[in-house]
């Protein structure tokens, strides 16, 4: 566990689904037609809860994703929240560290921040 360092996004993974059932989770779907920016601080400031998408929690995997059900399309990405989770898995469990792509997605540092925080509380 000490050589091992957990991989995080600082952006998300849009696709849309046949069906919404479930709110799309963990459902097959195709990349949208149109493109949508997933970098974290164009979905923090210019998707969550704008627009007809609506940020759900995924207590299964403990991470947010957007959800828009008209256009069904279902959105996976990290947030502050996740992140802090994601930070004490890593201290709790001896890991390594975090390694993170890509730095300039998270233009405030939201999610930078949290991991530094979180993870210098060993």
């Amino acid at each position: 566990a000490s050589k091992l360092v957990l991989g995080v996004p600082f952006y998300g993974r849009a696709w849309v689904v046949q069906t919404a059932e479930n709110e799309g989770l963990y459902k097959e779907g195709k990349r949208p037609a149109v493109r949508l920016e997933t970098r974290y601080g164009a979905l923090a400031s210019g998707l969550v809860n704008k627009d007809g998408f609506v940020r759900r929690w995924d207590v299964a995997a403990q991470a947010p994703y957007l959800w828009n059900a008209k256009k069904r399309v279902f959105v996976s990405y990290d947030d502050p929240e996740s992140m802090r989770l994601k930070a004490r898995y890593v201290v709790l469990n001896g890991l390594a560290g975090v390694m993170f792509w890509e730095y300039a997605s998270d233009p405030t540092g939201a999610l930078l921040d949290v991991l530094h925080r979180e993870l210098n509380r060993r």
